[in-house]
């Protein structure tokens, strides 16, 4: 009786490193992608954002909103941000990929099971993509709404860098 209870022991053991060596040729075809795969994702993705929020920015300017007050900047601003958010969002949780990912076969799973993420985590990923562009925002942001300064006879928008090292930019001449 007890040769029997070996046996199968060592059986179910057999099987375990036969799934395991599985999964383990599986987990190296399945690598993440390369910087450049992400970079193009990143790009179709933002061409993506940017072809569906330009219906709503040229309404803006259709409806003589003009770009140079800071209410027009703001309610553009908010509008990219929600429309950005909601792609991301949306098309992870509905289909698990973005259209960045759809070309390269890629798509969003859980950790667990690698199954379709769950819409709260998907919620948590899309906030950590605003979280991520925050600093490259910041010098964005500082340049649209920071003072003018002069310079002989033209007037310059300052940026961060400017400000940081006092020295701006002038054109040839």
């Amino acid at each position: 009786m007890v040769l029997d209870e070996i046996e199968a022991l060592d059986y179910l053991e057999a099987e375990v490193r036969k799934v395991d060596k599985a999964l383990g040729r599986e987990f190296l075809r399945n690598e993440s992608p390369s910087i450049f795969t992400h970079a193009v994702i990143g790009a179709v993705d933002l061409v993506a954002v940017a072809v569906s929020c330009s219906l709503f920015l040229a309404i803006i300017r259709i409806a003589d909103g003009s770009f140079s007050t800071t209410q027009t900047r703001l309610a553009s601003a908010a509008i990219v941000l929600v429309i950005s958010f909601f792609y991301l969002a949306l098309t992870q949780c509905l289909c698990g990929r973005t259209f960045g990912m759809m070309p390269y076969k890629y798509k969003s799973g859980g950790c667990a099971g690698f199954g379709t993420p769950f819409p709260n985590a998907v919620i948590v990923r899309t906030a950590g993509y605003f979280v991520a562009a925050a600093p490259v925002m910041v010098g964005i942001v500082w340049a649209a709404f920071n003072r003018s300064i002069e310079v002989g006879r033209i007037s310059y928008r300052e940026l961060w860098s400017s400000a940081i090292s006092n020295i701006v930019l002038l054109p040839r001449g």
